[in-house]
This record gives structure tokens, sequence and C-alpha cells, in this order.
């Protein structure tokens, strides 16, 4: 077989295959260039050749989907939840449009499970099965409310927290997941795709750092309730309050921070030996605590994400 006959081959292939090439299909090519013509065909011409253009290709189509998914199911699904000077006919148009959408979506991921059969089952790929399953539970339910869902305007009652806990969960979890989904065809684009793939690096590197940040964050806050440091609930209603000391060493560990307070000795027992023994205590906890975790640990972030 020679060159021109096999450029006529693959390009015969990729007009037959509608979905895009994956990058299990594209080593399997390259490695099947290499057997027919050796490593060294007109200094990799033809292989840098198809690379080119099966990117090209795919680039081209991504490109075509970002922008469908965001015409058309993302902005008619935050019209629909934001704009409250809707009708409930406009509503379920926005609806309609969005669902119609997701369904052609959810079509072409059947197709390339069709074509790639266990190499379909990751994590993008996944999530937007994932997606479409949530929208289309949400789309009957909305259905059947069209007034708006945010808590915002809903009325004080009990027999309205069904609704706010059902909707709220819903369209925060498909916002979720279509940001994800907004992200993976950003990637088609150089400096768009730059920063998602820094963004993806970095959220893997901080993994192991975040176990060790969220370690030393318990042990501040069982130090501070041990030592009898009191923290104002009022920040905190509807959390339990074994719950403070860790809210409030984590935001004095990013710089909003709250000096200890010690009620409990101070307040009561003023001038007794043991209760100004354990103030300082409190307070060399609390300036340790700040050193190791706004100045140190934080310093380690910077250096494992440079």
């Amino acid at each position: 077989m020679d060159i021109d006959n096999f450029v006529v081959e693959i390009t015969q292939f990729r007009c037959t295959h509608k979905a895009t090439m994956g990058l299990f299909e594209l080593i399997n090519l390259l490695k099947k260039i290499n057997a027919e013509f050796g490593t060294d065909i007109d200094q990799q011409y033809v292989m840098q050749s198809v690379v080119d253009y099966f990117f090209q290709t795919t680039a081209k189509y991504f490109k075509i989907q970002g922008f469908t998914f965001f015409l058309f199911v993302v902005l008619p699904f935050l019209t629909q939840i934001f704009n409250t000077d809707l009708t409930e006919d406009q509503v379920q148009l926005c609806l309609h449009i969005s669902m119609l959408t997701q369904l052609l979506f959810f079509i072409l991921e059947l197709i390339q499970f069709k074509v790639y059969r266990q190499s379909y089952f990751e994590f993008n790929n996944l999530t937007e099965v994932l997606m479409f399953a949530l929208y289309l539970w949400y789309y009957i339910e909305r259905l059947g409310n069209l007034s708006s869902t945010l808590p915002r305007f809903q009325k004080a009652e009990v027999s309205t927290i069904d609704n706010q806990f059902k909707f709220s969960l819903l369209q925060a979890s498909i916002l979720i997941l279509g940001s994800l989904k907004v992200l993976s065809f950003m990637r088609v684009y150089k400096e768009f795709g730059q920063l998602v793939k820094l963004m993806t690096k970095v959220i893997r590197d901080m993994l192991v750092f975040c176990i060790f940040f969220f370690y030393w964050l318990f042990f501040a806050s069982f130090m501070y309730d041990m030592l009898g440091s009191k923290i104002d609930g009022a920040d905190y209603q509807g959390l339990p309050p074994q719950s403070f000391h860790f809210i409030q060493a984590f935001r004095n560990s990013l710089g909003d921070i709250a000096v200890p307070t010690y009620d409990n000795y101070w307040g009561t027992f003023e001038g007794n030996t043991k209760a100004w023994v354990m103030v300082q205590v409190i307070w060399f906890t609390f300036f340790a605590m700040q050193m190791f975790l706004s100045v140190m640990l934080l310093n380690f972030l910077i250096a494992i994400i440079s």
C-alpha cells in the first residue's frame, strides 16, 4: 500500500464513522502507519497530517456542539429560573427547547457508546449521562410547577419546603454538571484549553494537601473546644455547635480572623490564677494555629501549585 492509497483509506474511515475519533482509534491508526511505512516516512509528514486533520475536524465538531449546548440548553435553563417576568407559556418554551437539545446530546452519547463500548465509560461521558437523567427528572417536575423556583420568592410556609428542597438541589446539580460540560467544550480552544488543563492539574495536586490541611483544621477545632474558647453561634444558625470551631478555624486560616473568647474563665473566675493560665494557653494556641495554618500551610499550597 502506498501513501496516497493509505490517506484515501483513512479519509473513508473518517467519513464512515460520524462520531469523533477517540484517542484509542487514533493511536491504532498511527501504529498502522508505522507498520506500513516505518517510522521515517517523509519525516513523519503523513503522520503529522493525519493528526492535524483529525484534530481540526474534531475541534470544529466540538465547537458546534459547545455553541449549541450553551444557546439551547444553558441559556433557556437559566432564563426560566432567574427571569421571574416570564409567563407560564414562556417557561414551558424554555423547558421544551432545553429538553429537546438535551435529548439530541443524549442520542450522540448513545452513538458514542455503540462505537466505543467499554472505553466509553470515562468521567466526562458518565457526567453527561447523569446530567440527562437529572434534567429529565427536573423537566417533568418543573412542568407541574411553573411558578418561580427561587427560594427568595417562596412563602415561608411548611408546605413550600418540599418544593424548595427538590428544585434547589436539582437545579444546583444540573448547573454543576452543565458547567463541567461547558469546560469540556472549552478545551478545543487553545487559550481556554490550557486553563482547563491547569485547573484539572491543580485540583489533582491539591487532593493530598487538602487532606493534610483539614486534618489540622480538625486538630485546631478540638483544641479550642477542649480549652474552653467560645464561638458566637449567631453566624452559624442551624449548624451543630461542634462545627463552630472548625468553621472559624477555616475562616481564620483564610484571613477572616476572629479572636478567641474565654468567658468560661475570665468572666466567671476573674483574678483566679488557674483561669489566667488557661487564658494564656488559649492565646498561645490561637497564635500557633495562625502561624501554622495561615502562613506555613498556605505557602506550602502555593509551592505545590507553582
